[in-house]
């Protein structure tokens, strides 16, 4: 990714953001102008004023359905006329983080922009856009995303993203069969596939330098350009962090020009 490029991408994402905001609007209008209780809406909010954190623990139909539940119970705190549209607001700004997500750097995944609008085109829209109770359905793709990023650098933000799969693991009937596959790759993922980049033009190219150094790596550039090549490749590894392909980049140097004298050059020959 180019520089350009870079400073561009936080910018298309926003604007996939907020193009799924209109086509959300486009979809169901009255979401936005008339907010009302949609399905079992009135029921997580009957269970939050009665129940308050308790209902977190309650099972309507089987599964658990934590997401609809803390709408329920952050409503319960205001009047109930502004309830259907905190409950409306609140799928609606769940969507958009989904969306979000799926326009990550950190997932490698062809034509983001569509697959996350894709999200919000859904046929069933007017049953599944602006509802709560139908949260439970969109958000096991935010969860299916993060199961395929890379590790993000920011505590912050893996602390957020682990609540959000915490959450969505206990809204539906779905994301909690996701788990073991977080658990499978959290012991897959050591350390070093983590964080090592290794570049290179070592005889038998750049996988025999990584097997030498016995390294488990996650990117690689063999780039050959001559005796310019660390250079570019010095300029290809801080691509590489910054665009998050890794975190840290190991950059060898296959020569050694230094080990001996170099032979008397004759006089009057060009330089090389």
């Amino acid at each position: 990714m180019t520089p350009s490029a870079r400073d561009w991408a936080p910018v298309l994402r926003l604007a996939v953001v907020v193009l799924a905001l209109a086509i959300i609007y486009w979809r169901t209008p009255s979401t936005f102008t008339n907010p009302q209780f949609w399905g079992e809406d009135i029921v997580f909010f009957d269970e939050g004023i009665a129940h308050g954190w308790r209902s977190l623990f309650v099972v309507p139909a089987g599964y658990l359905v934590a997401a609809q539940d803390l709408a329920g119970i952050f409503a319960s705190y205001f009047d109930p006329a502004a309830a259907p549209a905190i409950f409306n607001y609140a799928a609606v700004l769940l969507t958009l983080l989904i969306v979000w997500l799926i326009t990550s750097p950190r997932l490698d995944l062809p034509y983001k922009p569509l697959c996350a609008l894709a999200l919000v085109v859904v046929p069933m829209g007017y049953e599944e856009l602006g509802t709560i109770t139908n949260i439970q359905w969109i958000l096991p793709v935010g969860v299916f995303a993060l199961l395929f990023m890379r590790s993000a650098r920011s505590p912050l933000v893996l602390l957020g993203e682990a609540l959000l799969t915490a959450v969505s693991a206990v809204s539906g009937p779905f994301c909690i069969f996701l788990l073991p596959l977080f658990v499978l790759r959290a012991v897959q993922t050591n350390e070093a596939e983590r964080r090592r980049f290794c570049a290179g033009d070592a005889p038998g190219g750049v996988m025999a330098m990584v097997d030498y150094l016995g390294l488990k790596v996650r990117h690689l550039d063999s780039t050959d350009t001559g005796g310019c090549s660390y250079l570019i490749h010095l300029a290809h590894a801080a691509e590489a962090i910054a665009a998050g392909r890794c975190s840290v980049a190991l950059i060898t140097l296959a020569g050694k020009p230094r080990t001996g004298a170099l032979p008397p050059r004759p006089v009057g020959a060009e330089g090389d």
